[in-house]
């Protein structure tokens, strides 16, 4: 869109003073050699109004600069044109929106609720100038906090200054009332040092079975020879019987009627001596 055609949509409007105000009453002008409309400074499907001087009241080939849109009486309106403010459109002020999200503690949580779009201008970018933004959107004046998505408090820095930070609408950013913030955080406090404890007896208890281990470790060799000198004791002190001390055992496994000239009983059968 330049200021062109606007004039020649408006056939009333002069091309070298015309320019456009959006529902908050924020003029933009075109630029100033091409008189193209940024883009940028437009919002999709935004209501805008037309202004600028007559073309009955600008001299041929006249260059006066453009002025800023303030809202006066139509009586006001129609006086000199020498009499208007009329700053440079360099000047012009350009406003930012973004969203906040009014979140509440749930179950330790912070979980959104309601969603606020607040407009700022460059001087508004700080930290305080959009906790300001969003109590006057609310219209409630208690202390909140600011937050990113994982509930970290959004701190005053040089970061944070400016229009850069704030304009970019990717950055989710939670608004939680300060009472609700200290809560949370105490709870996070006591969960981390339950933690701390809880790891600490882990890592004591850890502790003592290695020493255990160390200590068992320690007495295996001491183990290990006892049971040799008990398998080298077994080995060289075996037994031997004389012919009569087995013949008595054998005797001890044979049945009293069984034939006599069987030497061994390989299977004992109790039923045999019944």
């Amino acid at each position: 869109m330049t200021a062109e055609k606007l004039s020649r949509i408006f056939q009333q409007v002069s091309a070298n003073t015309v320019y456009l105000t959006d529902d908050s009453n924020v003029a933009l002008f075109p630029g100033g050699v091409s008189g193209v409309f940024s883009t940028l400074d437009l919002t999709p499907k935004g209501h805008y109004e037309v202004h600028g001087e007559d073309m009955d009241s600008t001299p041929a080939g006249s260059t006066s600069q453009r002025f800023a849109f303030m809202r006066t009486p139509a009586a006001a309106s129609a006086g000199s044109a020498s009499q208007r403010v009329t700053p440079s459109p360099s000047t012009a002020t350009k406003t930012f929106q973004r969203s906040v999200y009014l979140a509440e503690v749930v179950g330790g949580r912070l979980i959104p609720n309601r969603m606020v779009v607040v407009r700022f201008l460059e001087c508004d970018a700080s930290l305080q100038g959009i906790v300001g933004k969003v109590q006057d959107a609310i219209g409630n004046y208690n202390p909140i906090i600011l937050t990113d998505a994982q509930g970290n408090a959004i701190l005053e820095s040089e970061g944070t200054t400016g229009s850069q930070y704030w304009k970019q609408n990717a950055r989710k950013i939670l608004a939680v009332p300060e009472q609700d913030f200290n809560s949370l955080q105490g709870t996070k406090r006591k969960r981390l040092s339950s933690r701390k404890d809880d790891d600490t007896a882990g890592l004591g208890e850890v502790s003592d079975k290695i020493e255990e281990l160390v200590m068992a470790s320690q007495n295996l060799p001491a183990v290990t020879a006892a049971i040799k000198e008990l398998t080298d004791l077994a080995v060289t002190q075996r037994v031997s019987l004389t012919a009569p001390k087995l013949q008595t055992i054998k005797e001890g496994f044979s049945c009293v009627g069984s034939t006599p000239n069987v030497e061994y009983v390989v299977n004992v059968d109790p039923t045999c001596c019944l």
